[in-house]
């Protein structure tokens, strides 16, 4: 996974005595090496570390967005070539 230019989408946060504990993100990446196009997994995130995290899903056209992407690349992802 490069660095900088990861995307997560929260799925799912689990509690403990009331409290959060974590959050399980989506993670939709780039890949480390060469040029591949990347891929997508689960992640679990502390809450300190996700409130730390530069939000992009501000406005609800960014939000549907950004939902879509997430829900293609989680579909799974395959090369298609042109005809």
């Amino acid at each position: 996974m490069k660095e900088n230019t990861v995307f997560l989408c929260t799925i799912l946060r689990e509690e403990r005595n009331g409290e959060v504990h974590a959050y399980r993100c989506l993670a939709l990446f780039p890949a480390a090496k060469g040029d591949a196009a990347g891929g997508v997994t689960t992640i679990d995130i502390a809450p300190e570390a996700l409130a730390s995290m530069e939000r992009i899903d501000r406005d609800p056209q960014s939000r549907k967005a950004l939902a879509k992407m997430f829900s293609i690349a989680s579909g799974g992802i395959s090369m298609v070539s042109k005809d």
